[in-house]
């Protein structure tokens, strides 16, 4: 069998496995979830309905996360102690977030062109695509010094020393717990109440505001990917989101593909990923974008 039905629609199984692939890509070379990548191939290319690919793309996380996690692993470069602060952080913010979206039900709706949608997602998705742009752009404009991230500002230097302060047994160092927790119950916050992913903000925080270098901060957002990737898709199998026969042939494809990744990722220099990532951030918000904007027209 070459094709597989999902929503009454038949589907070749090869672009389905291709597209698990360049998912698990982007989870192993930049530490992301995959969704970003995922769900404009399935739901926006393919035509696959859009419930099914997200509940179901959860699981290609799980895959890939797990995958690229253990290749990073054989690196030592894996700081679990900071992804499990982190990942407390976001379950916090998206058990939080999924209360708030079912009480703000019946919020006043949005209408162009005949069509509507919550005045509340809108705004929140809105503030979601500033923020990818703004990081991007910092990013982006960074200004060349080897392969170490410039030093902190004032600012960022003071949010850095806010107690209490954890030593951090992987680099030695020390981090400010409210500063990876707070944004972290955050991100998880919009991603409950929106229903996407967060994890494009995960390695900007860990590089920029924890202070690990980048290719720790891309396997340790991968194993905080794995981490919510379990809790997701729980939630998302309980409401019967989740096809199982899809996610097998996306997690084939996503589990080879994260490993690939994972290895460029450790034969590229930061600085290089650090840019990479930055234009990641720009497609991300430009699919974002596209997406709130295709509800309207």
């Amino acid at each position: 069998m070459v094709h597989i039905a999902v929503g009454g629609q038949s589907f070749f199984i090869g672009w389905i496995i291709l597209s698990g692939l360049a998912a698990g890509l982007g989870s192993g070379l930049f530490g992301i979830g995959g969704a970003v990548i995922l769900t404009p191939l399935l739901h926006s290319l393919l035509g696959l309905p859009l419930p099914v690919v997200i509940g179901t793309g959860l699981c290609q996380m799980i895959a890939a996360s797990a995958s690229g996690v253990m290749r990073f692993r054989k690196s030592g470069v894996v700081d679990y102690q900071v992804a499990l602060m982190a990942a407390g952080g976001n379950l916090a913010g998206v058990t939080v977030g999924v209360a708030i979206s079912e009480a703000l039900e019946n919020m006043p709706q949005v209408t162009f062109h005949g069509r509507s949608a919550p005045l509340d997602r809108v705004a929140i998705t809105g503030l979601f695509i500033a923020a990818l742009v703004l990081i991007g752009t910092l990013i982006l404009l960074e200004k060349p010094r080897g392969d170490n991230p410039p030093p902190p500002g004032r600012f960022l230097a003071a949010l850095r020393r806010i107690p209490p302060r954890a030593r951090l047994v992987r680099t030695g160092g020390e981090a400010s717990i409210p500063l990876l927790v707070f944004p972290t119950v955050l991100v998880g916050l919009v991603s409950g109440m929106l229903g996407i992913g967060g994890s494009v903000f995960v390695v900007p925080l860990l590089i920029y505001g924890v202070g690990l270098p980048t290719h720790v901060a891309i396997a340790t957002s991968l194993l905080y990917a794995l981490f919510t990737g379990v809790f997701g898709t729980i939630e998302k199998a309980i409401t019967g989101d989740v096809m199982l026969s899809l996610a097998i042939l996306i997690m084939i494809g996503s589990t080879v593909g994260s490993q690939i990744g994972a290895i460029l990722a450790m034969r590229t220099r930061a600085r290089r990923l650090r840019k990479a990532f930055g234009v990641l951030l720009f497609v991300s918000a430009v699919m974002m974008a596209w997406k709130l904007c295709s509800r309207f027209v």
